[in-house]
């Protein structure tokens, strides 16, 4: 049985090599560089980076992978998968675990707010750092004739304009904080900085950074249900910046929600400050100009932007206030005891829900005991952990490993806070 596992193992990766190849020779017009692009690969996991570039995050310029060969592109292509694969089961055995031992050595504050992210209910708290220097923003009230007119062209045509809905100028502001988050629930889609996101929705990192933006959330809504005649309320928000280094372009597709509020911050050409609605382009005059849209009703798409050009906006998706949306399954992991051990420390620091106190004899032990175990950043004595990140089952064996990058990326992902 364990031979035939084997067997089957390696028929699946040479399967999976396979068509890579197929994929490459079918696009061998195509740069190596906007091929690693079309896979989302990770900058930090581009080929022919040196390990400091790894660890730090460098993006490697075009023309030094201008020569890849097709072997190095299906090598990469292949660990990319291999790794979005790992951090999905990952993520999904963490959910189930209900005892789980984290072993770290020294780590930055962005790693260890990743690994805060354990511990139960962390991630339903507020924000406990909040950007205390942003610029004032409001959002523009309508008088009940605007209110009427700009209703009366949302039920004829799906969509209305509403120019300068929002007064400040937030383009650089919003620039120097936002950080693209790859969606598990959305592949591949890396381009949005989510400020805001209703219980009732599919959990994603929620940006501290972005907070402020919150402030607009009571003016959005009131003209929004002004707008529409009735009262609605915001299930989720973001700071989107298409570009070619996130996403161009977001295709044809209809939200999830009844109605959905696209703000204009910026884009580096006017003629890309708009979106394509039922086939009618729809464009914003200048920044702070909003279209509210019928999202789930009408196929609509963002206008394309070119290499060296970008576009931010802020979208609101919207909600019937009287609608009844159950909240959205959160992992079971209220009874989840969480522990810290560093290996150069001679306590560890306690969860408060476990409260479970280890010393270096009692580590081994633990470590049988737990559902799940957390290597991070550091080599354990009895243990082979390739790359700097690493997770053990209950048999202490390697279950899932998160090889090179900057560290606090290389957790963020993996147990899905970044």
């Amino acid at each position: 049985m364990e031979n035939t596992a084997v067997l089957s193992e390696d028929a699946s990766d040479g399967a999976l090599e396979d068509s890579l190849v197929a994929y490459v020779e079918a696009h061998a017009d195509t740069t190596p560089a906007d091929l690693l692009r079309a896979f989302n690969v990770r900058c930090y996991l581009w080929p022919r980076l040196t390990s400091a570039e790894r660890d730090a995050g460098t993006v490697v310029p075009d023309a030094r992978i201008a020569d890849c060969s097709q072997n190095e592109l299906v090598a990469c292509f292949a660990r990319w998968i291999r790794l979005r694969e790992a951090e999905t089961a990952f993520r999904q055995a963490l959910a189930a675990a209900e005892r789980v031992v984290v072993v770290h050595g020294p780590i930055s504050g962005n790693a260890m707010r990743a690994l805060a992210a354990l511990v139960p209910g962390s991630a339903d708290e507020p924000a406990k750092r909040l950007c205390t220097e942003h610029p004032s923003m409001g959002v523009r009230a309508l008088d009940a004739r605007a209110a009427r007119r700009h209703g009366r062209h949302l039920r004829q045509r799906g969509y209305c304009v509403l120019p300068s809905l929002v007064s400040c100028d937030l383009d650089a502001w919003i620039r120097r904080r936002h950080l693209p988050r790859e969606l598990s629930f959305y592949p591949n889609w890396r381009s949005s900085d989510f400020f805001h996101n209703a219980p009732s929705e599919p959990p994603v990192p929620v940006s501290d950074e972005l907070a402020p933006l919150r402030e607009l959330l009571p003016g959005i809504e009131a003209v929004a249900s002004s707008v529409v005649g009735e009262p609605l309320v915001c299930l989720q928000a973001n700071a989107t910046l298409y570009s070619a280094q996130t996403n161009a372009q977001l295709g044809d597709h209809r939200d999830g929600s009844p109605f959905s509020v696209v703000v204009h911050v910026s884009a580096s050409r006017p003629e890309t400050a708009g979106l394509i609605f039922n086939e009618e382009l729809v464009r914003f005059a200048e920044p702070g100009t909003a279209v509210l849209l019928r999202g789930d009703e009408y196929t609509h798409r963002s206008v394309a932007v070119e290499k060296g050009e970008d576009r931010l906006v802020l979208v609101f998706f919207l909600d019937f206030a009287s609608a009844r949306r159950a909240a959205h399954p959160r992992p079971a992991n209220a009874a989840r005891a969480v522990a810290f051990f560093a290996p150069d420390v001679s306590m560890s620091a306690q969860s408060e829900l476990g409260n479970w106190s280890l010393d270096a004899e009692g580590l081994a032990d633990t470590l049988q005991r737990a559902d799940l175990a957390l290597v991070v950043g550091c080599a354990m004595p009895a243990l082979t952990v390739p790359g700097q990140v690493a997770a053990f089952g209950a048999s202490v064996v390697a279950d899932f490993v998160f090889g090179e990058g900057p560290l606090e990326r290389v957790l963020g992902h993996a147990v899905g806070t970044y």
